[in-house]
């Protein structure tokens, strides 16, 4: 799709103009790697990835934690953007394809980052003996998450924040886990409607049809569960 939409063009185009920092949203300012730039970066570079979140993110951010744990990581966008947000915090990406752990590394050092480690397969047995209180987890693990959430994850769950990314299209019953895995605890918000587009006064440079695939994202419909502690 990157190629058939002529994406890499349009990358450059948004590269040449901008640079590299992010442009709004929770992680303005953050600087992205060359390897975010083989992907889709509009949405990325503009701050208007994954905007059905945007509602929730000034809550998620005036919350102090003391570990973010990133499951299913990619380049690194969410757990570069956090560790930058939390730079006390011990910050963990993981991600099973190479691909996605060496451009992470490449974000971490680009940001200059010290308070970040990029892991491969994350076990559920890992979470319920490494998870500290006051944590925060993001998971976009395409369906793994009924797994995760399916097994007993220690003592500090009560008081996790979690923005989880549910597939129940790819893996029926995700979204049952995560809901019987928090639901005595926390407070459970849903978000599944996008944010309205912005097209940036700064994207002149671009024609109508360029701006509206800078913005579009590569994907489908999609469902958030948020989980705060209660």
């Amino acid at each position: 799709m990157i190629h058939e939409w002529g994406l890499l063009d349009l990358n450059k185009k948004l590269q040449d103009n901008l640079g590299n920092k992010v442009q709004s949203g929770p992680f303005a300012g953050m600087s992205l790697c060359e390897d975010a730039f083989k992907e889709h970066v509009g949405p990325y570079l503009l701050g208007t990835y994954e905007s059905e979140l945007t509602p929730i993110w000034p809550t998620i951010l005036a919350r102090r934690y003391r570990q973010i744990i990133d499951i299913g990581s990619k380049f690194g966008f969410y757990a570069v953007g956090l560790a930058l947000k939390y730079p006390e915090a011990e910050v963990k990406a993981f991600d099973i394809d190479p691909w996605a752990q060496k451009a992470t590394g490449a974000m971490s050092r680009e940001n200059s980052l010290s308070n970040l480690e990029v892991l491969g397969f994350c076990e559920p047995q890992w979470i319920r003996e490494n998870l500290k209180s006051d944590a925060l987890l993001v998971s976009d693990c395409e369906g793994f998450e009924k797994v995760i959430f399916s097994e007993n994850l220690g003592p500090n769950l009560p008081s996790l924040t979690a923005i989880v990314e549910t597939h129940d299209n790819l893996v029926p019953g995700a979204s049952d886990c995560v809901h019987k895995a928090f639901t005595s605890t926390h407070e459970i918000l849903k978000f599944n409607v996008p944010a309205k587009d912005a097209l940036f006064d700064k994207l002149d440079f671009l024609t109508a049809g360029e701006r509206a695939s800078a913005i579009r994202e590569i994907r489908g419909n999609q469902e958030w569960l948020v989980c705060i502690p209660k």
